[in-house]
């Protein structure tokens, strides 16, 4: 859809949920940083109060590229990152389990916030030892948080996995000490 054609959804469905008395937000976007352009169309196409907000993925660019002017002016959500390629053994192995951690931080959890996003979500929690399961046409190089293994035992956890536990603790420290 183009963002025109999205905007109009976006009306329509705005509408019904509220309608209903549904309070569910409706997010636009949903993709890469790197295609803002794309985001700032989707707003400027939009009548105020259809969209609640933008959804980002980090594949693809920085979260400073994205999270200023008109998409800062709603909340912002990071709702899809996932990691690739080696399974949580093999990228300690290689030597990229910091890097991953800290990529992870930077681009998903503490630099989106830092710039004002609501949240940042890694996903594909728990996959097994072949990146499994997978749907008919989808990646198949993905990490979880957590490797599961088909056969039973126990589960290792990825590089992210330590990302997201240290910004969790941060995160509950933070808003214990501000009374939340």
């Amino acid at each position: 859809l183009d963002e025109g054609q999205q905007a109009r959804l976006a009306a329509l469905l705005s509408r019904l949920l509220r309608a209903n008395g549904l309070a569910t937000r409706v997010l636009g976007h949903d993709h890469n940083y790197s295609l803002v352009k794309r985001a700032e169309a989707l707003l400027a196409a939009a009548s105020p109060g259809d969209i609640d907000g933008t959804a980002w993925h980090a594949y693809q660019g920085r979260p400073a590229d994205a999270l200023h002017g008109a998409v800062a002016s709603l909340p912002v959500y990071v709702t899809e990152q996932t990691a690739h390629t080696h399974r949580p053994r093999e990228a300690e192995e290689k030597g990229t389990a910091a890097g991953s951690v800290a990529w992870a931080v930077r681009n998903v959890l503490v630099g989106p916030a830092l710039l004002g996003a609501v949240c940042g979500l890694q996903w594909n929690l728990a996959l097994d030892e072949t990146c499994g399961p997978v749907l008919r046409g989808g990646p198949t190089n993905c990490r979880g948080l957590v490797e599961v293994p088909s056969g039973g035992g126990p589960h290792e956890r990825s590089p992210e996995w330590y990302g997201v536990a240290h910004a969790s603790a941060a995160v509950a420290a933070a808003t214990e000490a501000a009374g939340c």
